[in-house]
C-alpha cells in the first residue's frame, strides 16, 4: 500500500534507545567498564579487554537487530557474545580479578539479558512467519 507521494507505507520501528534490552546492555557496559578500571594492568588490557569488546559487540548486535527485518542472525550473534562474556567473566573470577559478589552480579545480569534476547527471538520468528 502506498502513502501520499507514492512512497510505501510502513510502520516505524521502535528506536533502539527505547528497548529495555538495549538499556540493560548499555548499563551493563558502563558497569563493566567502571569495574575493569580497578583490575591489574595485565588483566585490564587482556582478558577484561576481551570482555569489554564482547559487550560492545553485543550492544552493536542489539542496534542491528532492531534495524533489520530478519533479526535472527543479529540475535544469534548477540547470544554468542553473551556466552563468551559469561565464560571470560568466570575466568576473571577464577583468576582473582573479580570478587564472588561481582561475578554473581555479572552472571545474573547476563542471564537476564539472554532471556530478553530469547524472548525477542521468539517474537521475531512468530512475526516473520505471519
Amino acid at each position: 500500500m502506498a502513502a501520499a507521494g507514492g512512497r510505501p507505507k510502513f510502520l516505524p520501528m521502535a528506536r533502539y534507545e527505547h528497548l529495555p534490552v538495549f538499556k540493560a546492555v548499555y548499563d551493563f557496559n558502563l558497569y563493566f567498564h567502571r569495574l575493569a578500571q580497578g583490575f591489574p594492568k595485565d588483566v585490564k588490557y587482556g582478558l577484561a579487554g576481551e570482555v569489554r569488546a564482547l559487550l560492545s559487540n553485543l550492544l552493536d548486535q542489539i542496534v542491528l537487530a532492531n534495524n533489520s527485518r530478519d533479526k535472527a542472525v543479529c540475535l544469534a550473534q548477540a547470544e554468542h557474545c553473551i556466552e563468551l562474556a559469561k565464560i571470560k567473566s568466570r575466568m576473571l573470577q577464577d583468576l582473582g580479578a573479580l570478587s564472588v559478589k561481582s561475578y554473581a552480579h555479572i552472571a545474573k545480569t547476563l542471564v537476564g539479558i539472554s532471556q530478553q534476547i530469547s524472548a525477542w527471538e521468539a517474537w521475531a520468528k512468530k512475526n516473520l512467519s505471519n
